[in-house]
């Protein structure tokens, strides 16, 4: 059976989305069009301490150009590799790309996952576990109400347990406010905060997008309490997903060296594949000074993760520094 992502209109390629991330992080997305304007692709030159480089769409879990004439990707390709900087692509299914032998290849770090619900909720969770079917049901009998809503107040408080758990469980800074901002004045209603509450409080949340045929699971954070209900949130989301007629549940990206995320991402996927990061240098060495930007920024995230760092400063300095991480 063909995967409905095969057939869908990606999320990050669209115009939403791309403004949102220009706005939200105040950069430029370029579009290169063919000379006919039927092919299109986009990418964008950042020059901050991490250096000078191009990259197809910063701060994407993927981005394909739509290109399907091996002569209108020359040209792409030539264009990105004439700002003399190093060049960047994540590819998805785009084969010209992801077959190009003037990059080098990173795979085997990333992969995605999936869910197919185009047979609907109630058919795809009959096949989950019976371990897994008695977390979702867990959660909706130990006293966690879940809510599903689009309203700006529910975004901001999930962006606060965002900012806590990245500073308190992986040492990071967090997207900040106005990128949120952005993604829910561009997307409406096609996006949801899915928040579990227990005794009025938000314990956790998960922000979802929909764009297409596809809902995408984007965002995810929550409170240091027993019984967490990531898999009853998530759940709730493939129910919501199917409600506004998504064929599918994009997971998005993992990493290879975390075990507990792909564990419960494959809890609930029916599909995995690899994801390839193509990289392009001008030179053999490597820019010192982008190499000491690099360096300086991983100290300052150390510095405003570090225990004790007050949850406003954590927040500050991710709405200064996170544009640097594209």
């Amino acid at each position: 059976m063909i995967s409905p992502i095969d057939d869908a209109e990606l999320l990050f390629e669209s115009a939403r989305w791309r403004g949102a991330v220009e706005d939200g992080f105040d950069l430029t997305i370029r579009e290169w069009r063919s000379e006919d304007g039927t092919e299109r692709a986009w990418y964008s030159i950042l020059d901050d301490v991490r250096g000078r480089r191009v990259v197809s769409i910063p701060f994407s879990d993927f981005a394909d150009p739509h290109i399907d004439r091996a002569a209108s990707w020359t040209e792409f390709r030539d264009e990105l590799m004439c700002h003399d900087a190093p060049v960047v692509l994540r590819p998805f299914r785009n084969e010209l790309a992801l077959s190009d032998q003037v990059f080098d290849r990173s795979e085997g770090e990333v992969v995605w996952h999936g869910i197919d619900l185009r047979e609907g909720f109630d058919e795809w969770f009959a096949t989950r576990t019976t371990a897994f079917r008695t977390k979702v049901r867990r959660t909706e009998r130990d006293g966690t109400t879940i809510r599903v809503s689009s309203c700006w107040a529910d975004l901001e408080v999930f962006h606060s347990l965002h900012v806590d758990l990245r500073r308190t469980k992986f040492g990071m800074l967090a997207q900040p406010l106005d990128f949120f901002r952005s993604l829910h004045e561009r997307f409406g209603d096609d996006l949801v905060v899915v928040s579990a509450h227990r005794d009025g409080v938000c314990v956790a949340g998960a922000v979802f997008l929909t764009h297409g045929s596809q809902t995408y699971y984007k965002f995810s954070a929550s409170l240091n309490v027993p019984k967490r209900p990531a898999t009853g949130l998530l759940a709730a989301g493939c129910r919501h997903a199917v409600e506004v007629g998504s064929a599918s549940m994009d997971l998005g990206r993992s990493d290879t060296d975390q075990p507990g995320l792909l564990h419960f991402k494959r809890a609930f996927a029916t599909e995995e594949r690899p994801l390839v990061s193509l990289h392009w240098n001008p030179s053999a060495s490597i820019d010192p000074h982008a190499a000491a930007g690099g360096r300086l920024l991983g100290e300052l995230t150390r510095l405003f993760t570090r225990e004790g760092v007050p949850h406003d400063v954590a927040a500050d300095a991710g709405a200064l520094l996170y544009r640097n991480f594209g």
